[in-house]
């Protein structure tokens, strides 16, 4: 469980993480930037995002590589469409549609595939480590990741932007992070 918690952790940092280095002339092509940052899902990409550090590597610290690379699946599946976009001086709100893998789902499934298993374990006379269950619940996500029956959720986002020195921005909110990590977060939250 550590694992997906610290994988919650690394997405929040990430879409809590200004990327205004990454700034465009346009708000349509600052959107596009964005989301092509987040699709490509380059796992020492995202790390220097986080860490902000151009020698950060993330393999030094194994843990939130594993978040990275759990993160990166996710982000590798996303797509999205733009709406309309209204534009008011330094602010702009582009309506947007992203598509993930309903997270939710894939957790749900994962997670009545190992109970039972848990349950028999933990009856039994074998020792098994928390690293261990860890271990089988991500592979359990995994697998109904890449299920072809696994359902899409398409989240409608309103996406904030702002110029600054000139370029415009994506702005980071709740709403953007829930829709990017296919509403994950409300495994957790209800």
């Amino acid at each position: 469980m550590r694992k997906i918690l610290g994988f919650l952790l690394i997405a929040f940092i990430v879409m809590a993480t200004p990327l205004w280095a990454e700034g465009s002339p346009s708000p349509m092509a600052a959107a596009e930037r964005y989301f092509n940052i987040i699709e490509k899902g380059e796992v020492d990409e995202i790390a220097r995002l986080i860490s902000d550090d151009e020698e950060y590597a993330p393999e030094e610290d194994p843990e939130t590589l594993e978040s990275l690379q759990f993160m990166v699946e996710i982000f590798h599946m996303v797509t999205h469409s733009f709406g309309q976009l209204t534009t008011s001086g330094t602010s702009a709100v582009l309506e947007a549609q992203v598509t993930t893998p309903d997270m939710v789902w894939v957790f749900s499934e994962a997670i009545s595939e190992i109970l039972p298993l848990a349950f028999e374990l933990a009856m039994s006379e074998e020792e098994v480590t928390d690293v261990q269950m860890e271990t089988m619940l991500v592979q359990a996500m995994m697998k109904y990741l890449y299920d072809p029956e696994s359902p899409r959720i398409v989240t409608p986002v309103s996406l904030q932007l702002e110029m600054k020195d000139g370029l415009w921005h994506v702005v980071q909110t709740d709403e953007l992070f829930s829709a990017l990590i296919g509403n994950f977060d409300l495994a957790f939250s209800e």
